[in-house]
């Protein structure tokens, strides 16, 4: 939780609320860490009164999840000292948040120029904050606040994923229109391909037939001449030159058979794709990450404050009880008082 500038001067109520809640918000429906950073050797009274507004604002069941990081750790290993020597004289406060986070902290050098020292580093405080969650059942911190932020933004976020579906269906329609369009062109051609490759196959068999009629009669005709003046046989030649036409055509024939074939198997091919993209329905990507992307709008409306959602968040506490509101007065006092206007 990076807790907002609460304590800068000239804070009005409607602000020090808006920053809570865009916090609170952000962090929706509760943090699995809560982590409190400290420059080492300056916990003043800012930090102690950070602790307390938190407290305040979120609970004191908060500490359980409440780790506290040192910064400047450099500065330590210059006086060649450790983080339990600088706490054995730290203020009181600092001990006793320390003690109610059951000694979770931890010092790193925020300066630390070593990729390997500053990745071993991470690794630690990851670890802690691992073995914190694990000891909390891995259940995330929560309150009345977060309860009755989080009921808003599940209501913001069935308002979009509607939104979504609804220019989902209208993209979807429209998509459909132009590959209806598409279809039908592609179904014509089809039909236009099919239809001149069936005449050519038409003309080519009648051509067949009437060159094979051609080459008996012929062939008989030669027959009988030969006969007639030396009973010699048909010359070799003519059966060859008439096999060549009929081969030829025989060969066109083929030819046109299977791209006749090609074209009957696109259109099978789309009629078969057509009839999937009906049973799939909307496209895949529109339905992958939907809840993801519309918990990313929320929170994107969240941190750029957004007065919609954060009235809502508002409405909700207010609604909540009387409980809540006591403890946002506290704060609105604390904050004033720290300001110097009370």
């Amino acid at each position: 939780v990076d807790t907002p500038g609460l304590f800068d001067t000239g804070m009005t109520n409607d602000d020090i609320t808006t920053e809570i809640l865009k916090c609170v918000g952000i962090s929706s429906p509760g943090p699995h860490a809560i982590l409190l950073v400290i420059g080492i050797g300056r916990f003043t009274k800012e930090e102690k009164e950070t602790v307390e507004l938190l407290q305040r604002a979120f609970g004191p069941s908060m500490v359980k999840y409440l780790i506290v990081v040192f910064t400047r750790k450099d500065d330590l290993d210059r006086g060649h000292k450790s983080i339990r020597d600088i706490l054995r004289n730290a203020p009181s406060s600092l001990q006793d948040v320390i003690a109610s986070c059951e000694d979770r902290f931890i010092a790193i050098n925020n300066a630390e120029e070593s990729k390997d020292r500053l990745e071993q580093q991470i690794e630690g405080l990851l670890t802690m904050i691992k073995t914190m969650v694990e000891k909390n059942g891995n259940k995330y911190y929560t309150s009345s606040i977060f309860n009755q932020t989080e009921i808003v933004i599940r209501e913001r976020e069935k308002e979009l994923r509607q939104k979504y579906e609804e220019k989902t269906k209208l993209e979807m329609h429209e998509m459909k229109r132009m590959l209806s369009f598409e279809y039908e062109d592609k179904k014509s051609d089809f039909r236009e391909r099919e239809k001149a490759l069936l005449e050519k196959l038409d003309r080519l068999e009648s051509q067949r037939s009437y060159e094979m009629k051609s080459m008996a009669t012929n062939l008989r005709t030669l027959q009988a001449e030969m006969d007639n003046l030396t009973m010699e046989a048909v010359p070799e030649s003519f059966d060859e030159e008439e096999n060549c036409r009929l081969v030829t055509i025989q060969q066109k024939i083929l030819e046109v058979k299977r791209r006749l074939e090609d074209v009957r198997q696109e259109q099978e091919d789309m009629m078969l794709y057509e009839d999937v993209r009906e049973d799939v329905g909307p496209p895949y990507r529109y339905h992958r990450d939907i809840d993801r992307v519309v918990r990313e709008n929320v929170r994107d409306e969240i941190e750029s404050g957004d007065k919609n959602i954060l009235k809502r968040f508002w409405r909700n506490v207010k609604h909540a009880g009387f409980g809540l509101m006591t403890k946002f007065r506290e704060i609105f006092e604390l904050v004033k008082k720290k300001s110097g206007f009370l």
